[in-house]
């Protein structure tokens, strides 16, 4: 019995200091399929609407991350692959969060020029937006508002939950037409100190058992 509140102690001491301390970021990758960008069909814009939930049958990390995802996202980008369209200045996209926090991808980029199964990753390290006037390849750029509200830095802080993500996609102009393989979110999460508190205190539950 000593023994086993000296544990119960030392496991206290840990809890403490793992609910203090910053836990390490845990990769996340999750991805979802795309399906047909529609034409803008007359007088009303073609919309394309992708959802993605962060869990694990959409992980694309074995062992999958902890689920629910809670904790403070910390960097976050997103891959769009398999991405046609005849008149890349044609599309809109946007990326939701679960919140309803909406970042501008893509505006108007690419005018003149049709985009073919490229695979674009978005983030706030790139070098540079994709062409206003040239036509949009595989690559690696920065989202639209990158300059005006932050970016993907925007969700830091927010939870990735298991909640549903979308990726809103609008053909604003009327003779074209594409689709989308998939798109991919991923990033790193660091999970709430509670978290870590818990995984300790289970440990002493599961000894106290063990000992009856």
């Amino acid at each position: 019995m000593k023994r086993l509140s000296i544990l119960a102690l030392c496991l206290g001491v840990v809890a403490v200091q793992a609910a203090s301390a910053r836990a390490v970021d845990i990769p996340f990758s999750f991805t979802a399929d795309g399906g047909a960008i529609p034409d803008i069909g007359g007088q009303t814009e073609g919309v394309s609407v992708f959802s993605l939930t962060m869990d694990p049958a959409h992980s694309d990390i074995l062992p999958a991350p902890p689920y629910p995802m809670v904790g403070g996202i910390t960097s976050l980008e997103l891959q769009l692959t398999g991405l046609t369209h005849t008149s890349g200045g044609d599309l809109d996209i946007y990326l939701i969060d679960p919140f309803g926090k909406t970042l501008e991808i893509i505006t108007d980029r690419g005018n003149g020029f049709g985009i073919s199964n490229a695979t674009l990753i978005f983030n706030d390290t790139a070098a540079g937006l994709p062409p206003e006037n040239g036509q949009i390849v595989s690559g690696t750029y920065l989202p639209e508002d990158s300059n005006t509200t932050g970016g993907f830095a925007k969700y830091n802080g927010g939870s990735g939950g298991t909640d549903t993500w979308i990726l809103l996609v609008i053909d604003d102009s009327a003779g074209d037409q594409g689709g989308l393989g998939s798109f991919t979110l991923r990033g790193t999460v660091v999970p709430e100190p509670v978290t870590l508190s818990l995984l300790a205190l289970g440990a002493l539950v599961f000894l106290r058992r063990r000992r009856a």
